[in-house]
């Protein structure tokens, strides 16, 4: 998201009478995280934008942030190919050599 007007989520905050403790605390970020919001030094991630678009019931672009790049008209990448399926074939144990449990288990090295 991109900041595109710095006063836009500010007006939007003194049209309701909060103060941007307030704000923060409902969006629950720090006020200094806020803050650099209004002056547009730094932008909400998705999950913050979110709340704060739910909580002055407004959208995005009310608030001031639109998407930094236009919709892509390209077409998606195509699939990646399937992964190749490795065969494990089941072999018999072999017995424990006589003593060499006792020697692991008891925690002494061969």
């Amino acid at each position: 998201m991109k900041k595109q007007d710095d006063s836009m989520l500010k007006s939007a905050r003194l049209k309701k009478s909060w103060t941007p403790e307030y704000v923060s605390g409902r969006v629950g970020v720090s006020l200094s995280t806020y803050m650099r919001w209004e002056a547009g030094l730094q932008t909400p991630r998705s999950s913050s934008l979110n709340a704060l678009c739910q909580i002055f019931e407004m959208s995005p672009e009310e608030l001031g942030f639109t998407t930094p790049f236009p919709q892509s008209t390209k077409p998606p990448p195509p699939p990646l190919p399937a992964p190749k399926v490795l065969i494990l074939l089941h072999l018999p144990l072999r017995p424990w050599p006589s003593g060499l449990w006792e020697l692991l288990h008891a925690g002494s090295s061969i």
